[in-house]
């Protein structure tokens, strides 16, 4: 507010004669271009020190300033009565159409999918997993482009039946059976919108592991190493799964794999493995029988 108080100010002082007489001062002023002009060069001198000369706010500025040293320099031509031809008319239209159906089709319901996305994550962190996989899918329904809803609602519900280790424990497997297909669904939904997305392929290769399911798992779990064949954990990650699965060849060559990236990480990478697990993952590489 003290900015555009000083501002007003400054506008009032250059813009009228007095103030006794309100008047529009209409005398040439070439200082006020020459203001304009070094103002827009302090810009590009600035947006090498400090900003953006690309941020919206400072670009809008710049903008007003550039168009005003230009309307500036037109000088006061005569006025002419504008012309309205049947094509404008009809193009403005079709742009308030287009305008119109984006704010009904894509807005409003983006805005009521954020929302309910919203309750989800609150739902997620009380550690209510049906409820927030429930809000997730309503999300979905109402903005079904965006396939992290579904992706959201798969998860929420795998959270409920635990991580894939107590695979003999009767409750979490009969929950997980119950699940299973509302879960592969949601995750599968996610994949078909969005084919690239490499957290719906992994968590369902966990699944899959708890399902006690290889196939699945191997399938899914060669489509995330396809999309991101440089995660040294990923590959780790995959081998011991086979090895679970006494898939001994295939776990093999994971670890050999997961060891061949590493080495062409950088030295200073923070991914990179340690000596020390090198040396562990090299040992459990010989353990494995043939």
């Amino acid at each position: 507010m003290l900015y555009l108080c000083a501002l007003v100010i400054g506008c009032l002082v250059v813009g009228l004669r007095t103030l006794e007489k309100p008047q529009v001062d209409q005398r040439p002023a070439p200082w006020i271009l020459y203001g304009i002009l070094v103002g827009v060069g302090v810009f590009l001198i600035h947006n090498l020190i400090e900003f953006s000369l690309f941020e919206p706010g400072t670009c809008c500025l710049f903008g007003i300033l550039v168009g005003a040293a230009l309307g500036i320099r037109l000088g006061n031509p005569p006025v002419r009565r504008p012309h309205i031809s049947g094509l404008a008319v009809a193009a403005l239209a079709v742009s308030c159409a287009i305008w119109l159906s984006a704010l009904s089709w894509i807005a409003i319901p983006t805005s009521r999918a954020e929302s309910a996305a919203e309750l989800g994550d609150q739902q997620l962190r009380a550690g209510h997993f049906q409820p927030a996989s429930d809000e997730y899918g309503y999300a979905f329904q109402i903005q079904p482009l965006n396939a992290n809803y579904a992706y959201r609602a798969g998860r929420a519900m795998h959270f409920s039946i635990g991580p894939p280790v107590p695979l003999a424990d009767p409750n979490q497997l009969d929950r997980a059976l119950r699940s299973k297909r509302e879960i592969v669904s949601w995750y599968s939904i996610a994949i078909s919108k969005e084919p690239a997305l490499l957290a719906a392929y992994h968590l369902r290769a966990i699944f899959w592991l708890q399902m006690n399911n290889p196939e699945g798992m191997i399938a899914d779990f060669d489509k995330v190493m396809e999309l991101d064949p440089n995660e040294v954990s990923l590959r780790l990650e995959y081998a011991r799964d086979l090895e679970m699965f006494h898939l001994l060849p295939q776990a093999r060559k994971q670890f050999n794999l997961a060891l061949a990236y590493n080495d062409q990480l950088d030295p200073a990478e923070p991914k990179r493995l340690s000596q020390q697990e090198v040396a562990a993952i090299q040992k459990e590489i010989d353990s494995l029988p043939d």
